[in-house]
């Protein structure tokens, strides 16, 4: 029997109205040019919401109790499982601290240039209570 492995990513929706915390991909070899949400992989010994607090004070400067990420949706596909987490409480300020990775740090609308294709869909699918989304 043939074992697949995946990685595993956390995904964090910041809100503010009608507008999402984005960053611009620069450099990386993966989307760049592109707005994603922030986001980052998950080590080996981590739960997805320890390794979620970790990339959020790593990427963003913010800290986050564990709580305060709320589950909204799971994403698999042949690479990646994607946890997404809205943001419902931090501390500190929102920095860009990857600027190597992320050429510009913005709350944007999803219907803003250069936002990636997928984004505005997954958002929706959050929005409907979508909670489980796989695809080849």
């Amino acid at each position: 029997m043939e074992h697949s492995t995946r990685k595993v990513a956390a995904v964090f929706i910041f809100k503010q109205g009608d507008t999402y915390l984005f960053q611009k991909r620069t450099h990386t070899g993966s989307c760049d040019g592109y707005y994603m949400l922030p986001g980052g992989h998950i080590e080996a010994g981590e739960t997805v919401r320890e390794g979620g607090v970790r990339e959020l004070y790593e990427e963003l400067g913010v800290t986050v109790d564990p709580q305060d990420l709320e589950f909204k949706l799971i994403i698999i596909n042949q690479a990646r499982v994607y946890f997404f987490f809205l943001v419902k409480k931090y501390t500190g300020t929102i920095t860009n601290r990857e600027p190597e990775k992320h050429g510009d740090l913005s709350f944007l609308p999803v219907t803003a240039p250069d936002i990636y294709p997928t984004i505005p869909k997954e958002l929706a699918a959050i929005e409907a209570g979508v909670t489980f989304w796989e695809y080849q």
